[in-house]
Parts: C-alpha cells; sequence; structure tokens
C-alpha cells in the first residue's frame, strides 16, 4: 500500500518539537551555558522521551556544527555507552577504546579509506591498557580542544562487572578526567542513572539536573499537547474517513505511557500491520495488533513512577482524570498512620510500710 510508505518516512524522518521538547532544550541549553569547567549536567528523563535528541540538538545551537573544524578543533564530543565489552559486561578500558574511535585518533581509529580493521590493528587493540587509552585520549582532548563530552545512555554503567559500586566509580572517573581538562562533563540516561549520581555525594557537589518528563494524563496542559501531537501525526496517517487519532486519545496516552518515542514506535508497528493486511487505511484493530502488553507497559511504568518520585513528583490538576494503566500512587498522599500511645498503667509501690 502506497500509503503506508508514506507515513513511515514521515513517522520516521519528521520529529515533533512540542512543548516537553522544547522546554527540556531551552532548559538544557542555559544549563549547558552556565555550566562551569569539571560541572556535570545530567539529563534524565523515561526512556523513548527524546533525551538523545534534545542534547544533540542543544550541542548544534551551542557550538555549532559539533564535528571537526577547520582548524581541528572538536569542541562537542558525543559518546553513547553501549555495553560493547566481549563478555557482555560494561568495561571502562572498551569505552575509552571507543572514546579515541569517535575522535578519529591516528593509532586507535581505522586509517581513512579503510573499511576494515587487519589482524595487526586488531592485535594493537586488544593489548592497549587502560593507562595508555587514557593518556591517549588526554593527548586527544588537548589537540582537539574539546570543552563538552557527552556520554550517553549512561545509566548502562550499571552493568559493569561489579554493578552500582563500580557504576559510580566509572561515573567518577570521568568527573576527574573532566575537571582536570576544564571541559563540561554531560550524562544522558534513563531514571536509573538518578539514583547512581544520589549514591555519591562527591558527585552531586558539582551536578546539575535537567529533567525531560513525559505527558501525564492528570494535568490539563499535558492532555491539551498531547492532542495537538496527535493531530500532527494524524495529517500524515490514512484514516477511516471523519476520523483521527484523537478518536483514540485514551488508547494512545495509555499505551505509550505519555512518551512520544513510544507513540511514534506503536504507530510504526501499528502502520507495518496495516500495510500487512492491505488495508486502506489505519484502524483501531492494528493499534490493538500492536500495543505492548500490559506486563511491559507495567515494567516501564514503575521505573517511571519511580524516577519521578526522585523529582518530587508531578503537580497534578483535578479538573483533568482520564482513566490511565497508572496506579498514581506517587500523586495520592498516603494516609497518616495514628501513633501507638500506650496505655498509662499504675503499678504499686513496692517497698513501703
Amino acid at each position: 500500500m502506497s500509503w503506508t510508505f508514506s507515513a513511515l518516512k514521515h513517522l520516521s524522518g519528521d520529529w515533533i518539537f512540542h512543548h516537553h521538547y522544547q522546554q527540556a532544550h531551552s532548559e538544557l541549553l542555559m544549563t549547558l551555558s552556565a555550566a562551569e569547567p569539571g560541572d556535570v549536567v545530567c539529563t534524565v528523563g523515561p526512556s523513548r522521551v527524546g533525551k538523545s535528541s534534545v542534547v544533540t540538538r542543544a550541542g548544534q545551537t551551542l557550538v555549532g556544527d559539533p564535528t571537526h573544524r577547520d582548524d581541528n578543533a572538536r569542541p562537542w564530543l558525543y559518546l553513547n555507552a553501549n555495553n560493547r565489552s566481549g563478555v557482555a559486561e560494561f568495561s571502562n578500558r572498551t569505552f575509552l577504546l571507543q572514546a579515541l574511535q569517535t575522535c578519529e585518533h591516528p593509532y586507535f581509529s581505522l586509517p581513512t579509506g579503510n573499511a576494515l580493521w587487519t589482524p595487526k590493528d586488531l592485535l594493537r587493540i586488544e593489548t592497549t591498557s587502560s593507562d595508555t587509552a587514557l593518556r591517549a585520549l588526554e593527548n586527544a582532548l588537548r589537540y582537539q580542544r574539546i570543552r563538552y563530552v557527552v556520554i550517553d545512555e549512561a545509566h548502562h554503567f550499571r552493568y559493569a562487572k561489579s554493578g552500582d559500586k563500580q557504576a559510580v566509580a566509572i561515573m567518577d572517573f570521568w568527573k576527574c578526567v573532566a575537571q582536570e581538562h576544564e571541559l563540561v562533563l554531560c550524562f544522558v540516561g534513563a531514571y536509573p542513572l538518578l539514583s547512581l549520581l544520589r549514591s555519591s555525594t562527591h558527585m552531586l557537589g558539582r551536578t546539575m539536573f535537567v529533567h525531560f518528563p513525559r505527558y501525564r494524563s492528570n494535568i490539563d496542559e499535558d492532555v491539551l499537547h498531547f492532542e495537538r501531537i496527535l493531530h500532527f501525526y494524524s495529517a500524515h496517517l490514512s484514516l477511516p474517513k471523519g476520523k483521527t487519532l484523537r478518536d483514540w486519545n485514551d488508547y494512545l496516552f495509555n499505551g505509550s505511557l505519555g512518551c512520544i518515542g513510544h507513540l511514534r514506535n506503536w504507530l510504526k508497528r501499528a502502520v507495518l500491520r496495516a500495510g500487512l493486511q492491505q488495508d486502506s487505511a489505519l484502524r483501531l484493530q492494528h493499534l490493538e495488533q500492536t500495543r505492548r502488553t500490559d506486563a511491559e507497559l507495567e515494567s516501564l511504568l514503575s521505573e517511571i513512577v519511580a524516577g519521578e518520585d526522585q523529582f518530587g513528583g508531578t503537580p497534578a490538576s483535578s479538573s483533568s482524570k482520564r482513566s490511565t494503566p497508572e496506579s498514581d500512587t506517587a500523586d495520592k498522599p498516603k494516609p497518616k498512620r495514628k501513633r501507638a500511645v500506650r496505655k498509662a498503667v499504675r503499678h504499686p509501690v513496692r517497698g513501703l510500710g
């Protein structure tokens, strides 16, 4: 179906600069501008909310093209903390080597024009120690005059061999590198990143947080902004006559948990299903067939609510309530427990008379 290809092209290529996105971008840009060398800026939010995109856009706004310039300067170094070690654990040594490749270090990256590592190249990389990789990276930081180091998906540090304890040590390591070379260090990640940062008082001392939240069903303004997003997507889809995505507002809100990335991926899956079924329009049944399971949504929601609690929750508006998969226990005050009062008992005085 021709409409499915057009719809998938728009869903894959068009990013909506929606309300929360714009707010997060403005706050992050101001925070980065105010940050001093050695400071840490941490951008956190739910999975698939758009954190990577907003950080990249902020970098482009702040320093222009964040790649090499004519004078070999690279003010913005973007790294992704993927779990790329051969033992399925996060390795800081492997991450250092990855950073050198991103910097296009002449000794630790592929020569220009070569598509594959030679066995000699692989052996050289394999035998490189962490200390050697660090010294090489420090030289690259100075030579390319890097001012901002961005580590995306930083919550993956938790996959280190010793768990959270080693993850905190890895974060502290990168903070020390930033402080020594007068860089601004930017961590980007999902809510579990908060617990890592807040378990180290040394890290908290110079860390500034930027929260990129989801849309909430119990906030009037969020409901209106979500309606506008559905209106935007409806314009690029083939829908039954007289229908828009806003007719399935509650269903789409619940199944995406208010995260635009989840919504967009869900719509892509539904459009693919409609195309496979050779249907002339996207229908509710296609959304039902591609919706995440309740167990998956509950797992995602529990992490989101725990993260929102660490930011003090989100103020709610009582005038807009809809049925959602959220228990919203974080928004409801817990009933006060009565203090136990011991009943007074008089004991006879002994030893008299």
